[in-house]
């Protein structure tokens, strides 16, 4: 049997100095509002509301479908046009699971057998800002 190369998840997606960070959750987490936070703060689109990911060797890279490409959407005010890129998963962040201990040991999750590391964090508020400090420390 072969296995997939590639997987469409309803997530959100973007790149931080080339780290690719795939947001997941239930719809109504903050997923794109995370996304656009982000944003704000240096980082570029990769997907909203679908995330392709394209499983490679050593790497799984992040993507969005074609009619997608570029496109966020703000909720209460519409679809946003924004500059576009792939890039390298680096990180999971779960939106809808919230973490038990406030110093937890590391959690991974996998995709396509490789391991990626996985913070959960519903409702957490200026979540963007701490994700930043912590994307500098993840290879």
């Amino acid at each position: 049997m072969t296995e997939k190369s590639s997987l469409n998840l309803h997530a959100s997606a973007v790149s931080l100095d080339g780290k690719g960070i795939l947001i997941i959750g239930v719809s109504g987490s903050g997923k794109s509002k995370l996304a656009l936070a982000l944003i704000n703060s240096g980082a570029i689109l990769v997907s909203d509301d679908q995330v392709i990911l394209n499983n490679h060797e050593n790497e799984i890279i992040l993507s969005a479908p074609k009619a997608i490409i570029g496109k966020i959407e703000a909720r209460n005010i519409g679809i946003l046009q924004l500059p576009s890129t792939d890039a390298k998963l680096s990180l999971v962040v779960n939106l809808s699971n919230k973490e038990s201990k406030r110093l937890p040991e590391p959690h991974y999750t996998c995709y396509f057998d490789k391991k990626i590391q996985l913070l959960n964090c519903q409702n957490l508020i200026g979540l963007e800002h701490s994700l930043i400090h912590f994307l500098k420390n993840i290879t």
